[in-house]
């Protein structure tokens, strides 16, 4: 678990498009609590992002965040979504052909799906 890359996009100005940056994180020699910080940090700001964003009703004054429930959010920055790009459907509800989507992957981008889903 020394070094993770992943690609995030980020967007400099409010109305600007965003880049692609690829982050490599060096995790060589951090300990549990210096684990716990960094966690520490990201679960407060989404918290806060979820209040100023109206998903949690007004300022609480108390709330209680569930690490392992936070956990499992695959929010794009912790998991890189591999999907090529596809006409723009306005019908959301036609039926897709994931096998044919599956083809358009490249080799290394279907390994990596097919590890991330355990297949």
């Amino acid at each position: 678990m020394d070094k993770e890359e992943t690609k995030i996009l980020t967007r400099k100005h409010k109305n600007a498009s965003h880049n692609e940056t690829k982050v490599t994180i060096d995790w060589t020699g951090i300990t549990t609590e210096q684990l716990k910080t960094l966690a520490r940090r990201a679960l407060i700001y989404s918290f806060q992002l979820k209040v100023t964003k109206d998903l949690i009703p007004g300022v609480p004054e108390s709330w209680e965040i569930l690490a392992t429930e936070e956990a499992k959010d695959h929010t794009p920055i912790m998991v890189t979504v591999f999907a090529p790009k596809v006409e723009k459907c306005r019908d959301a509800s036609r039926d897709l052909d994931i096998e044919a989507l599956i083809e358009r992957l490249s080799p290394e981008e279907r390994a990596m799906l097919f590890a991330e889903v355990g297949v």
